[in-house]
């Protein structure tokens, strides 16, 4: 999703500001997946290079965070990507009944049984074998791609004068005029920031559209399930984040260029600073205002399933993702070693999707009929410090583990005396660093960062390195020595 929140923020320049998170982040999983090729992903990293504990700790609030995140973004992909979307539907072709049909679809309790199907109908994907999620993924990819492409192409073939033409007799009914949202965002305080391309807005934008391109290094949680992992995660990590990018600087310039920048300014305003002024039936956003520019009911229906094609994909990434690390740490002794069973069938750790899917369905009915969850989830301050340690393990593995580097191809780099891989761990460090201190300074952006939020998150932690030491000494009692499985890469 766009940073379209950020008032000023050059949307464009925002993707481009992004690309050395993503080519700094992205080439460290490449590297890393390398040297351990086995699925897990970071979890397997900090717990060999750093120490379990530390593992455990993230993987507790990994795991729950994404559960409560995907149960919300499910919420959220019903009642907004599919919701809203028929609505908009039903707006641009002026159809009542489809504006019925979203009016129910957004109650609390159609959220909570569609988004249970959903859950239900996308769970055996992560159980079969890890082809199927992967032709699954590009069809939804392809899908979500040509909802963007199309959205693109209507707002090039739209001038900003015609945009405006368009919004003022589709919006007539409701008394709302193009330059009439600006007036009454003027009246209520606003002042027009303009089009910052080096300013502090677009600035503050760069972290929330680094999380926006997140997903290229998944690969590296499921690297012992692929045939050709290095190849692999080259191709997906450089590749795709770089492909996300353009995506995201073609419509964020596209967007701004046909809407006008005081125009989103303005709306921006009066929806997050004044939510009870905004008089528009339908949300604004690209897709939903690349939609009242056609009649055309195929290129509106390809729109509303594209997005809602990009959040069940997002759904099942992460399940993806959590059942591996939870496997990884099943296989380690470090959780029920029930979590490390695989179908001899599928090839697929069977207990560990369901338990992450069930825990998703938590997340779900929570974020419909108790969203006080959100104070307490800020996912953008998880993300960012566990790159930050993925960083300090990579700037380590040289120092406290140089068998298992000396064994590595990792070894043949270096510049000068220092190890390549401790030059690229220690930039990781730094910029993630930098970015976890952004995420508590800035709550707007990156989520609430109050007593509540940061308890909640120490808390969840301690409870994971508390498990590790009781798990150790369970384990030390029956003579079983568990941390010798963390000197050592996890077999195939």
């Amino acid at each position: 999703m766009l940073p379209i929140y950020i008032r000023g923020a050059n949307l464009a320049v925002v993707a481009v500001y992004a690309i050395p998170f993503v080519l700094l982040n992205a080439s460290l999983y490449i590297i890393m997946i390398n040297a351990f090729p086995r699925s897990g992903g970071d979890y397997v990293w900090i717990s060999r290079i750093i120490h379990p504990a530390l593992a455990i700790g993230f993987l507790f609030i990994y795991v729950w965070y994404q559960a409560a995140f995907v149960g919300s973004l499910i919420n959220y992909t019903v009642s907004y990507f599919l919701g809203a979307g028929i609505a908009t539907m039903g707006f641009a072709l002026n159809n009542s009944s489809l504006i019925s049909i979203s009016h129910y679809i957004t109650t609390p309790g159609a959220i909570a049984a569609f988004g249970t199907v959903i859950i239900i109908l996308l769970t055996p994907l992560l159980l079969f074998p890890i082809r199927h999620y992967l032709r699954y993924q590009l069809g939804m990819w392809v899908l979500g791609i040509l909802a963007i492409i199309i959205s693109v192409a209507l707002f090039v073939s739209t001038s900003p004068l015609g945009f405006r033409r368009i919004f003022d007799a589709d919006f007539a009914s409701y008394n709302t005029t193009y330059t009439g949202v600006i007036n009454q965002a003027k009246s209520l305080g606003f002042k027009n920031p303009g089009l910052l391309t080096f300013g502090l807005p677009t600035l503050y934008a760069v972290p929330y559209m680094f999380i926006s391109l997140n997903g290229y290094q998944m690969g590296a949680y499921f690297g012992g399930e692929l045939r050709n992992v290095r190849k692999s995660m080259m191709a997906a990590d450089i590749l795709g984040g770089l492909l996300s990018v353009l995506f995201y600087a073609v419509v964020g310039y596209t967007f701004q260029h046909t809407v006008g920048a005081q125009f989103l300014n303005a709306l921006s305003f009066i929806e997050y600073a004044h939510p009870s002024a905004y008089v528009l039936p339908i949300p604004w956003s690209n897709f939903f205002f690349s939609m009242i520019l056609t009649k055309n009911p195929l290129l509106i229906i390809i729109m509303v399933a594209g997005q809602f094609a990009w959040g069940v994909t997002l759904l099942t990434a992460i399940g993806l993702v959590c059942s591996r690390i939870m496997f990884a740490a099943g296989f380690d002794r470090l959780l029920p070693t029930l979590l490390a069973k695989v179908s001899e069938r599928f090839h697929t750790p069977v207990t560990a999707v369901t338990i992450y899917m069930v825990l998703t369905e938590v997340g779900l009915v929570l974020s419909v009929y108790a969203g006080v969850i959100f104070e307490f989830l800020n996912i953008t301050l998880v993300l960012v410090s566990l790159y930050a340690f993925v960083g300090l393990a990579a700037l380590m593995l040289p120092y406290v583990r140089k068998q298992m580097y000396s064994n590595s191809i990792l070894a043949r780099y270096k510049l000068g005396k220092v190890p390549a891989i401790s030059l690229l761990g220690a930039a990781n460090l730094i910029l993630f660093g930098f970015l976890d201190y952004f995420s508590l300074l800035n709550p707007a952006v990156s989520g609430p960062t109050g007593p509540s939020a940061i308890g909640a998150l120490i808390g969840i932690f301690l409870l994971g390195v508390v498990s590790y030491f009781l798990v150790t000494r369970y384990y030390h009692s029956k003579g079983i020595d568990v941390s010798l499985a963390f000197k050592e890469i996890p077999p195939e």
